[in-house]
C-alpha cells in the first residue's frame, strides 16, 4: 500500500511545485516594488509593529484597517528583514499551498478528478499569478478561507473532529483579522452541513459553537486593545464607515466632509478623531440613502459590470493603476507594466488573464447548473454563500476585482465540475455528480 500512497501524493505535490514555479517565476520577470495605496499602509503598520511603536501611523494608534496582514507582513520582517521581496516570496508560497488545499477540498467533497482540475486551475490563474507580486491582503485571506474549509469540512466516513473544528475558529479568527467578511464563511459550511450533509440541527449549532468560539479566541485580544488604546469599542477595523459612505455617494462629492476626512487613516487622526468620523461616515451613507434611494440602485448594473467583466486588476496593481473602465483601455495601460518586454507581450497578458477568466466563469455556469439538474444543488450551497459574500461587497461597498481572489477557489470547484463532466468521467457527488 505504501507505493499506492506515494503515487496519490505525486498529483497534488507536482500541482504545489507548478504554481510554487509560475509564481516565483512571474516576481522574477515583474519589477514592481510600488508601495502605494494599500501596499503602502500594510508595509508602513508592518515596519512599525516590528519597530516597537505597535499598529499606529507614527506612534498613534489606530485601527483603520484590519491588521491581520500587517501582523502576517510584522512576522516575515521580523524573521527576515523589513523587505518588499521577502513578502513577494511569502505569496509564491502562500498561493502554491492554496492550491494544495483546493485539491484536498476537491477531492473529499468532489472526487479526485475535479480536485486534480481545480487545483491546476488555481495554479495557474493569471489574476492569482499577477497578485504574488503585490503587498495585498487577498493572497494571504484565499490561503487561510481554504485552511479553514480543509479542516471543517470532511468526508462523512471521518467526521470532523472538535479539536478540528477549534482550530478551524482558529484559523477563521485570523482571516477575519485580514477581512472582518471572512465570517460568512461559517454561514458557508453551516449551509453546506445542512443542506448537503443532511447534518442535524443541533448538531449543527454544536459545530458553529465550536468554530465561533475559535474565532472569538482570535478575535478577542484585539478588541481589548482596541478598547485600551482606541478609548472605544471597535471589534477590528474603523475603515467600514468610510468605506460605505464613499460606495454610496460615489460619484456625489469628491471630497468627504471635514468630520469624515479627520479620521481617515491621516497622520495627523487622534483615535478619537478616527472613531468618530468612522461613525459619521456611516450616519452620512445612511442619510443619502435615505434621501435617494434610487441613486445606489441605479448605480448597482454598474457596479457589477465593473466587478465580473475583468479580471486584469493584478496586472494594474503591478503597474500602479486603477481598474479601467472598458477594453479600449487595456491597450492604453498594457505598455505601464514594470516588464522588459514588447508591448504586444504585455497586452497578450491582459488578453489571457481575460479569457482564462471567462472560460472559468463559463465553466462554473455548467457545474452549477449539472449540480441543480441532478439535484445535487444543495451540494453548492459553500459556493454560493461565499459567492453572495462578494455579491454583497460589491453592491454595499466597492466593486474591487481583487475581492473575488479569496473565493475564486471556490469557483475554480465549480468549474473543475463542469470540465469534468465534459470530459465523461463523473465526480463522486456535487457539481458534475
Amino acid at each position: 500500500m505504501k507505493p499506492v500512497a506515494r503515487v496519490g501524493m505525486q498529483t497534488p505535490f507536482a500541482i504545489f511545485l507548478l504554481a510554487l514555479l509560475v509564481r516565483l517565476l512571474w516576481i522574477a520577470v515583474v519589477h514592481n516594488d510600488s508601495l502605494i495605496g494599500d501596499a503602502g499602509w500594510y508595509h508602513a503598520r508592518a515596519v512599525s509593529l516590528i519597530s516597537g511603536q505597535g499598529y499606529s501611523i507614527q506612534g498613534t494608534p489606530t485601527a483603520y484597517f484590519p491588521p491581520g496582514y500587517a501582523f502576517f507582513l510584522a512576522l516575515l520582517y521580523a524573521l527576515a528583514g523589513p523587505t518588499v521581496f521577502v513578502a513577494k516570496l511569502s505569496n509564491a508560497l502562500l498561493g502554491a499551498c492554496t492550491a494544495w488545499l483546493v485539491f484536498v477540498f476537491a477531492e473529499r467533497t468532489y472526487g479526485r478528478p475535479v480536485a486534480v482540475v481545480a487545483a491546476t486551475l488555481c495554479a495557474i490563474h493569471p489574476n492569482q499569478v499577477f497578485y504574488s507580486s503585490v503587498l495585498m491582503s487577498e493572497t494571504l485571506l484565499a490561503f487561510l478561507l481554504m485552511a479553514v474549509l480543509c479542516l471543517v469540512v470532511a468526508p462523512p466516513q471521518h467526521p470532523v473532529s472538535s479539536r478540528a473544528m477549534l482550530v478551524g475558529g482558529l484559523v477563521l479568527g485570523a482571516g477575519c483579522l485580514v477581512k472582518p467578511a471572512s465570517i460568512a464563511v461559517a454561514v458557508g459550511v453551516a449551509a453546506y452541513w445542512l443542506l448537503w450533509e443532511r447534518t442535524p440541527v443541533m448538531q449543527v449549532g454544536r459545530r458553529l459553537a465550536i468554530l465561533l468560539a475559535g474565532c472569538a479566541l482570535v478575535l478577542a485580544p484585539w478588541a481589548v486593545r482596541n478598547q485600551t488604546v482606541m478609548h472605544h469599542g471597535v471589534l477590528i477595523s474603523t475603515n467600514g464607515g468610510v468605506n460605505f459612505w464613499m460606495a454610496q455617494l460615489e460619484g456625489t462629492y469628491r471630497e468627504p466632509p471635514p468630520e469624515i476626512a479627520a479620521g481617515w487613516g491621516r497622520t495627523n487622526a487622534t483615535p478619537e478623531l478616527e472613531v468618530r468620523a468612522e461613525r459619521r461616515a456611516y450616519r452620512e451613507g445612511i442619510d443619502f440613502l435615505r434621501r435617494e434611494p434610487l441613486t445606489p440602485v441605479r448605480s448597482l448594473p454598474k457596479k457589477l459590470v465593473r466587478f465580473f467583466y475583468a479580471d486584469i486588476d493584478g496586472l494594474l496593481a503591478n503597474a500602479a493603476l486603477p481598474n479601467v473602465r472598458g477594453p479600449r483601455d487595456i491597450l492604453a495601460v498594457a505598455d505601464h507594466l514594470p516588464i522588459a518586454a514588447p508591448t504586444p507581450i504585455k497586452t497578450g497578458l491582459f488578453l489571457l488573464a481575460q479569457f482564462f477568466y471567462m472560460g472559468v466563469l463559463l465553466a462554473a455556469a455548467y457545474g452549477a447548473f449539472r449540480a441543480v439538474r441532478r439535484g445535487h444543488g444543495p451540494a453548492i450551497a459553500l459556493q454560493f454563500v461565499l459567492v453572495a459574500w462578494i455579491l454583497f461587497h460589491t453592491l454595499v461597498f466597492f466593486p474591487l476585482g481583487r475581492y473575488r481572489l479569496p473565493v475564486m477557489p471556490m469557483i475554480f470547484v465549480l468549474a473543475a465540475g463542469g470540465i469534468v463532466s465534459i470530459r465523461g468521467p463523473r465526480p463522486k457527488q456535487g457539481p458534475a455528480a
